[in-house]
């Protein structure tokens, strides 16, 4: 799941003294760039915002944020 990754890599950043709740407070999701440039275009990119919303989503409610 790509949320145990992202998660996995702030728990090395707690470790390393970053403050979680500013962590995820401050925190920003965003398709990365290979994502937007694909001869297919919009198939690509609707696929690559679809995916970052419903992973932001799931996060949002896991540790209630707004």
């Amino acid at each position: 799941r790509r949320e145990n990754l992202l998660e996995s890599f702030w728990s090395g950043l707690y470790a390393r003294g970053v403050d979680r709740e500013q962590l995820l407070a401050q925190s920003l999701l965003s398709p990365a760039t290979c994502c937007l440039i694909n001869p297919d275009i919009e198939k690509t990119v609707e696929k690559g915002f679809a995916t970052v919303k419903n992973l932001s989503e799931k996060l949002r409610h896991k540790y209630g944020l707004p």
